[in-house]
């Protein structure tokens, strides 16, 4: 219907986009909330680590297990930032977008960034190790 009409009329673009972006906001409200209370506890979960290590104690016993296979299923993991960097810039967009249509979802996107600065801090100072370590060294080369 949209994609006809702004095909006929490629001037009615702006008048299209204005009559349904605020019909939207719902659509975009309710998905912050999900990613506060369904997504930000998957994060702290770690299914796959959890899986992990509820398999080597179900099918092992550690006892028999040598210590560099124990540490690999114990170490720590490292912050996989191509994959939380776009959730973050997701959500801003989707704040910065709707934020003058409709300022309501301006106090849902602070409630989901607080509870990120919650889990992920937790996250990075508990769970994730640095992939790099310079030691605060700057090398020129």
């Amino acid at each position: 219907m949209a994609i006809s009409t702004i095909v006929d009329h490629p001037s009615a673009i702006f008048e299209i986009l204005g009559r349904s972006l605020p019909t939207m906001v719902g659509f975009f409200v309710s998905l912050l909330m999900t990613k506060t209370l369904a997504g930000l506890p998957l994060v702290m979960l770690r299914i796959p680590a959890l899986i992990q290590k509820f398999l080597v104690r179900i099918l092992f016993r550690q006892k028999f297990l040598t210590q560099r296979e124990l540490e690999a299923v114990y170490k720590k993991e490292s912050l996989q930032s191509g994959e939380e960097y776009p959730n973050q810039l997701l959500v801003i967009v989707i704040c910065f977008t709707y934020a003058c249509i409709s300022p309501i979802i301006l106090p849902i996107g602070a409630l989901y960034f607080l509870a990120a600065l919650v889990v992920y801090k937790k996250q990075v100072l508990l769970v994730y190790a640095p992939e790099y370590e310079s030691g605060g060294s700057m090398v020129s080369s």
